[in-house]
């Protein structure tokens, strides 16, 4: 398995049961609707106290209407309702509200997007103090550096501008504690974005945000632990700081996890362990750990539970699915398996289209066996 060091700024198959009528009305009559939990029972019935006072000219009511309304908390998830009743907050100078209703302007959620809204309303809460709002806002102006960036011709004048601006809200934010904006501020210190380039305060404010639990934080100073990036090379706090963000579900931190514990770096090697943490991070469609799950499973290293199950239908599996994902490695063993029949059956022509897919992302040995398997 092989690790690599990120930095980061910011085929579903269903199955169709076609019914006669007669066999729909049937079913339709025959089953019950299943029982509500007790959590879903409460959470219609805070939703429904919610709306009450809403309706009784409630801000902060209808601040929480809206966002159960956002999130389908109980009630149907209905982004136009949302958008509705975060209006009607937001007029009501309820700075929560304008913030969520800034998020919904600049991405299109329930309403038709608007950047010069996003910005209205992100700006309203963000001058009174709302630390989420100068967060985002601080994130508005680094998204519109990186557009610029992405220019043909780019104007460092306006890259500068946009990010001095994004640094002077997370700045505002961050001091809030908000870890989001400590985490975003530490890394326009780290690459220089709208200031001058100091690692050890942007070690400092990415701390302050781990130390919250913030979990790209943590995995961040996983990183900088296991490489010595920074600091001095640590790789028992590489497995404390990714174990951190691991047990609190982020995948990529899961996946560094896994890594650690196939290898032995930090902590003693335990493959059970290993197999434990890619599995987590592979159910959350990390596309590396879906692929070098499959790879352990191929050569031995995981067992299936079930001592009848081909452990290269399994690797087969996990390919797939990180093949799909685009991941060129993962593609190069798809077309192994199809080719040789591992897990699957033997199909030279699917062979082929995966060596292919995989060569038109560079994979070093793919265009070689595209040629071989042409030449036949």
């Amino acid at each position: 398995m092989k690790s690599m060091k990120v930095r980061s700024m910011s085929p579903v198959i269903a199955l169709a049961l076609i019914l006669s009528p007669a066999a729909w009305a049937q079913t339709a009559s025959t089953t019950k609707p299943a029982e509500k939990s007790a959590a879903q029972i409460q959470a219609e019935k805070q939703a429904a106290n919610y709306e009450k006072a809403a309706k009784n000219g409630n801000a902060e009511a209808m601040f929480n209407l809206a966002t159960c309304y956002a999130k389908g908390d109980g009630v149907k998830a209905d982004a136009v309702l949302a958008v509705e009743w975060y209006t009607k907050a937001a007029a009501k100078n309820h700075l929560g509200a304008q913030s969520a209703l800034g998020g919904c302007y600049l991405y299109g959620v329930g309403v038709k997007p608007d950047t010069a809204q996003a910005v209205e309303w992100y700006t309203k809460a963000a001058s009174k103090g709302h630390a989420e709002a100068q967060f985002n806002l601080g994130g508005y102006h680094a998204l519109l550096a990186g557009v610029e960036q992405a220019r043909k011709d780019p104007d460092p004048a306006k890259i500068t501008a946009s990010y001095k601006q994004a640094v002077e809200w997370y700045k505002k934010s961050a001091d809030q504690n908000y870890a989001a904006a400590q985490y975003n501020l530490g890394l326009c210190h780290e690459n220089g974005y709208g200031l001058p380039q100091d690692t050890a305060k942007a070690l400092e404010w990415i701390r302050k945000a781990a130390d919250q639990d913030y979990v790209k934080a943590q995995h961040h100073l996983g990183l900088r632990y296991e490489y010595g990036d920074g600091v001095t090379k640590d790789a028992v706090q590489a497995v404390a700081w990714y174990t951190k963000a691991a047990e609190l579900g982020f995948a990529d931190a899961q996946y560094a996890l896994a890594t650690c514990y196939e290898t032995g770096t930090g902590v003693k090697q335990n493959m059970k362990q290993a197999a434990t943490w890619l599995t987590k991070a592979a159910d959350q469609d990390h596309a590396k750990a879906q692929y070098n799950l499959g790879v352990c499973f191929a050569n031995g290293d995981i067992k299936p539970t079930d001592e009848t199950i081909n452990p290269h239908w399994v690797a087969f599996r996990w390919y797939r699915k990180a093949a799909l994902a685009g991941l060129a490695d993962a593609q190069y063993a798809l077309a192994i398996c199809y080719e040789d029949g591992l897990g699957v059956e033997e199909d030279l022509i699917l062979a082929l289209r995966w060596y292919q897919k995989a060569a038109e992302q560079g994979h070093p040995d793919a265009l070689e066996q595209v040629q071989r398997l042409q030449g036949r």
